[in-house]
């Protein structure tokens, strides 16, 4: 999975980041619930502080914080995915029309 985060940065504007800030980008899987398959147990996480040391953004961004943003991105990660469903429905739909 790593290798598809890094083939995502090199495509895109992250390339341009400081290296620090992309070397703290990681990939995570959660365990797979029922009915879940492929992209829905992946996660982005971005380690706020390097290991073993304490920044001001720790005060803020709390591994309670980390684990709702967490959340956040699998939530929104779907709604692309259904987003993109749509999308390609409504394509079909309209050349089979033509």
């Amino acid at each position: 999975m790593r290798a598809y985060l890094e083939t995502a940065i090199r495509s895109s504007n992250a390339q341009f980041h400081d290296q620090e800030f992309i070397s703290r980008l990681d990939v995570r899987l959660l365990p797979p619930q029922d009915k879940d398959r492929g992209w829905e147990t992946f996660l982005l996480d971005y380690k706020v502080t390097k290991p073993n040391t304490i920044s001001p953004l720790s005060t803020i961004f709390t591994e309670e914080v980390m684990n709702c943003y967490s959340k956040i991105f699998s939530f929104m990660l779907k709604l692309k995915k259904i987003q993109h469903s749509l999308s390609l429905s409504w394509t079909v739909t309209m050349s089979n029309q033509k």
